[in-house]
């Protein structure tokens, strides 16, 4: 509902093979709101797991359009807070992704608005691990800024869901 958490709401959690290093993996998402319709990617790029920790995160991009057009983006580096909480192991078997924790701390749009009441359909992209999705056969465009772009390879996984958000 609109009064949880956006943690509660958007942080996602996927199974990946066990106990494994994995050597830098990008995690993405194309987030599509219904009315007003506005579209959100975030991309956490180059993700490290080694002796079950994780061991490295690049980089983190937001990327947000408006129904009228305007756009809003900002990248945080390796040294950020949001980019070193973004992502979490739990039990060395799942991989806690916290597209809610970087919502509410990004700093280009307020955190509320990924609360409003409305359907949002989510596509996660997650290239080089296994999170048990199907794979894509072309290759998919995440948009960074309003000219930067990062380019999922065919044969990264894809997983789409809905997340209905009521009062």
């Amino acid at each position: 509902s609109a009064t949880d958490s956006i943690q509660n709401i958007w942080n996602l959690v996927f199974k990946i093979p066990a106990n494994k290093d994995i050597d830098s993996f990008d995690i993405g998402t194309h987030i599509v709101k219904d009315e007003p319709q506005t579209i959100g990617d975030i991309l956490i790029k180059g993700i490290t797991i080694k002796n079950n920790q994780i061991t490295n995160i690049d980089s983190i991009n937001v990327f947000g359009k408006k129904v009228s057009g305007t756009t809003g983006s900002i990248g945080y580096d390796s040294t950020h807070d949001i980019t070193q909480n973004a992502v979490a192991l739990i039990q060395g078997e799942s991989l806690l992704v916290k597209f809610g924790y970087i919502m509410e701390n990004q700093t280009i749009v307020s955190g509320e608005s990924f609360k409003r009441v409305a359907d949002y359909n989510l596509s996660v992209y997650a290239s080089n691990i296994d999170i048990n999705g199907s794979t894509i056969s072309e290759d998919y465009t995440l948009q960074l800024t309003y000219n930067k772009f990062h380019t999922f390879p065919q044969g990264t996984q894809k997983i789409n869901g809905l997340i209905k958000i009521g009062e």
